[in-house]
């Protein structure tokens, strides 16, 4: 074991230290308090060995401070003193001590005791590294299962996009450019962490779930919508959503069900309230689905119909950005313009 040996008397540390040495210990020397602690902060130790009263830093001002140093392993603390009152015993155990040894001690009795104070690291090692290994399994089958779940939601929402023959790689293109926003809004201060951009551009895949209830003649009429036609379409945003928030009822709360559900019942809200199917305005809309509305819309413009061909990507970025504020939340504009080359080079690797 290595101790950290904490005495001010040099006469005493020649002396502990020959003994531990004796006994297997590797030992590293302090001639007071604050020696010691600077030593610990720099050196790795198992035990430490201290004198109760030491110039500049007190065996129990030691222990103290070790104890509330977070983080790393634990360290088995032993003080040595002349003092023997039930007071000072409690003072010492309370600064953090492990054990307790009065002056003049017995060398056979210090053995016992670092004797103890071993098996009590070693139990903790080993609990430590259990703790680490079983951990570490926890967050490979959590790892597979996110990789399963996307896998599952992605079919999932390939199946419904391919009723739509015009749509091509659709889903793709927007959760890569959802992620780009949602990254962008992360590094504004508008989204609170990775996990969340994570989940939103995830998520995105199932902005248009709801198709899967539109008639064959409307999703893949070639030509305009009549008035009809078009409320029939408008009802997948409804269709969906409702169906993702059934799905969460039933499983249980769930951050990656609930982003789901917003995206896909607002991803068609507008900010100026002239969207749909609920008519939701500003804020009331989730950010979630501002985002998802944007890189819809957008993908949308830049993508080839059997109806029009492809618009350019600078003139659909003038046509979002003049929608500031009308159909988009106007952040979301203003992130995408830091990353439109990101949306440009989306569009032509995922044709």
């Amino acid at each position: 074991m290595d101790i950290l040996l904490a005495e001010d008397d040099r006469i005493t540390r020649a002396s502990l230290r020959r003994e531990l040495e004796r006994w297997g210990h590797r030992v590293t020397e302090a001639e007071d308090g604050a020696r010691a602690w600077d030593l610990y902060q720099s050196e790795p130790t198992d035990m430490m060995l201290t004198d109760w009263e030491m110039p500049r830093m007190s065996g129990p001002e030691l222990a103290r401070r070790v104890r509330a140093r977070t983080g790393g392993r634990y360290v088995y603390i032993v003080i040595l003193t002349g003092r023997s009152e039930t007071s000072d015993i409690i003072a010492g155990m309370e600064a953090g001590a492990d054990d307790f040894l009065a002056k003049p001690f017995d060398k056979d009795e210090l053995k016992v005791r670092l004797a103890a104070g071993e098996r009590i690291i070693r139990l903790e090692r080993t609990l430590a590294d259990l703790n680490a290994n079983l951990q570490a399994k926890v967050d490979q089958q959590s790892a597979q299962l996110v990789r399963s779940r996307d896998a599952v939601i992605f079919g999932l929402a390939k199946l419904a996009d391919s009723r739509d023959h015009e749509t091509g790689r659709h889903i793709e293109r927007v959760c890569a450019y959802a992620e780009a926003l949602a990254g962008e809004l992360h590094r504004r201060g508008l989204l609170p962490d990775e996990t969340t951009v994570r989940t939103i551009a995830s998520t995105a895949a199932l902005h248009d779930i709801g198709k899967v209830a539109a008639p064959d003649a409307v999703l893949r009429k070639p030509g305009p919508l009549t008035d009809e036609e078009r409320r029939i379409m408008q009802r997948h945003a409804a269709d969906g959503g409702e169906a993702l928030l059934a799905i969460r009822d039933r499983w249980g709360d769930s951050p990656f069900l609930t982003t789901a559900a917003e995206i896909a019942l607002g991803h068609h809200e507008q900010w100026n309230g002239g969207g749909y199917p609920s008519g939701l305005k500003g804020d009331a809309i989730p950010l979630s689905a501002r985002i998802v509305a944007l890189a819809d819309v957008y993908d949308a413009l830049t993508s080839r119909r059997v109806y029009k061909p492809p618009m350019p990507h600078d003139e659909a970025a003038m046509l979002l950005r003049r929608g500031s504020g009308t159909h988009f939340d106007p952040r979301v504009v203003e992130a995408f313009g830091s990353v439109e080359e990101q949306f440009k080079m989306i569009a032509e690797r995922l044709v």
